[in-house]
């Protein structure tokens, strides 16, 4: 942990960015793979039968839904369009929130910031990453067919009960007037 805390803080943002980038890309993953009716758009998933083969660089996150393009005649005309703003948001957002949950303290109401919150805010900060993360696939695939899927529903019902278990301070703040 130390070893992270001692990187600067423009480091420790890009590896943020890019972990949002490939949550993204774990997401995407989903929204096609776990909804009722899958859809082989993912780059990760099988192709459809009648697509292109598939390149190496249809995996990178951004840059790979760029060439998918080639498969528009099969999955609609800007298809690619979602999944590349879903991830540069989850890279975008992610790295926000990293910078406000843990540079600021946005969730913590003490000012100033007592020492030693390290640990803390970064466990904070993880946690409502990986719910975010959750969230995201679960909304894009309700979008799509008005329906949750129990693959992502009860996991994150388990993990965030067991994560506000084992890091009661992962929980929102209580802020008494």
């Amino acid at each position: 942990m130390n070893v992270w805390l001692n990187l600067p803080l423009a480091v420790r943002l890009a590896g943020v960015f890019l972990a949002g980038l490939a949550v993204g890309g774990a997401v995407n993953w989903a929204i096609y793979s776990l909804a009722w009716f899958a859809r082989p758009i993912s780059p990760w998933s099988p192709p459809h039968a009648q697509a292109p083969a598939r390149r190496w660089s249809d995996r990178l996150p951004i840059i790979g839904w760029w060439g998918m393009q080639r498969e528009s005649s099969l999955h609609g005309e800007l298809f690619w369009l979602r999944p590349i703003v879903i991830e540069l948001t989850l890279a975008v957002g992610l790295a926000g929130l990293y910078y406000w949950e843990v540079e600021l303290g946005g969730l913590i109401p003490l000012r100033p910031l007592p020492p030693g919150l390290g640990l803390m805010l970064h466990c904070q900060f993880l946690a409502h990453a990986i719910l975010i993360g959750l969230m995201t696939a679960a909304t894009f695939i309700d979008f799509d067919e008005k329906t949750i899927p129990d693959e992502i529903t009860l996991p994150g019902m388990l993990l965030g009960l067991c994560l506000a278990a084992a890091l009661p301070w992962s929980l929102l703040p209580v802020v008494i007037p």
